[in-house]
């Protein structure tokens, strides 16, 4: 596969004062396996980093709340994960701060359902047990899914098991659906052949995957951030002149037809970005979760603070559009 074209060769490289690979600094990040993750594929896959004077260690790992556990044990220096999960830390130490969204989609998280369980449309869901994995942005999005089609979320039974379970729980009827990520998902629609139903998202709930980092860390560790969030834009400006290239390097990584991983980057919006959308929905989550722990007359805890603006703000301030 030819490489992504880089907007900066090496001559302007070395003309910006860029670290040779000499003097590379080292950072972890904690990355799920997915289509949300393609930034950080193309920016390790291309040595975007390096150009910026870091090595990478990448740490993989099954979910964003996973990678988050990595962060805040200290074995990660910056994690991979859909907001949801950070918005669960918002009263936990050592406080985590996100840095930047990575894509946005309404799409990411699917209910896939199994026929022979007697489901035909969203309506059958009433009644039925859902496989899902637990404090997780599926999980929330299942809720805001049922509430949506009008079915109590009291009414649904839950059956909460690991990523990579949840497919064997439907076929062997032990749950009549699975609500998970991409590309799970897709992997649970292919376990089922003729006997998947995939049901409308009705677009309930718009993921932020977002890279985070402990609070406390910014100010430490600032100049190998932004050297991370500047290989990351051009991460996103490399998928968005060389997609193709960036679809087989999607495929190759999830080791899945060039067809589906051309779908599934349909389904995302690559940009490096801080809008004014995400702590509007990480309150909501919060507020969500307060409810389900019956502590809904509580005041929902600050959301600024989950989110440090600066490092972006001062390397690309057209991408910050949140709320002063």
């Amino acid at each position: 596969m030819r490489p992504i074209a880089l907007t900066i060769g090496l001559c302007t490289a070395l003309s910006l004062g860029l670290t040779t690979p000499s003097q590379a600094a080292t950072i972890s990040i904690a990355v799920p396996s997915g289509p949300v993750s393609l930034p950080l594929l193309v920016a390790i896959e291309q040595r975007l980093f390096q150009a910026e004077g870091l090595d990478v260690v990448r740490i993989p790992c099954n979910s964003g709340k996973a990678c988050l556990a990595a962060l805040r044990s200290g074995a990660a220096d910056i994690a991979a994960s859909a907001e949801f999960a950070v918005a669960m830390t918002a009263t936990q130490t050592p406080a985590v701060a996100i840095l930047a969204s990575i894509s946005e989609s309404t799409a990411q998280i699917k209910l896939i359902a199994s026929r022979r369980a007697g489901v035909r449309s969203s309506a059958d869901m009433a009644g039925k047990r859902i496989a899902t994995v637990a404090g997780t942005s599926a999980e929330y999005f299942l809720d805001r899914w049922l509430t949506y089609q009008g079915i109590d979320p009291e009414r649904v039974k839950l059956r909460f098991a690991e990523p990579a379970a949840l497919g064997d729980l439907v076929q062997q009827g032990q749950a009549a659906a699975a609500v998970v990520w991409e590309p799970e998902a897709g992997r649970i629609e292919d376990k089922l052949a003729a006997d998947a139903v995939r049901l409308p998202s009705a677009h309930v709930y718009t993921q932020h995957f977002c890279i985070a980092v402990q609070a406390r860390a910014v100010d430490r560790d600032r100049g190998r951030f932004d050297k991370v969030l500047r290989a990351l834009l051009r991460a996103q400006h490399a998928i968005a002149e060389s997609p193709a290239e960036a679809q087989a390097l999607l495929a190759a990584s999830l080791k899945v037809n060039p067809s589906v991983a051309q779908r599934l980057m349909a389904e995302q919006e690559y940009r490096i970005a801080l809008h004014a959308s995400l702590p509007t929905t990480m309150l909501s989550q919060v507020r969500w979760q307060l409810g389900q722990d019956g502590k809904s007359t509580e005041p929902a805890p600050s959301i600024q603070q989950l989110i440090d603006a600066r490092p972006l703000q001062s390397i690309a301030p057209n991408a910050v559009t949140l709320a002063r």
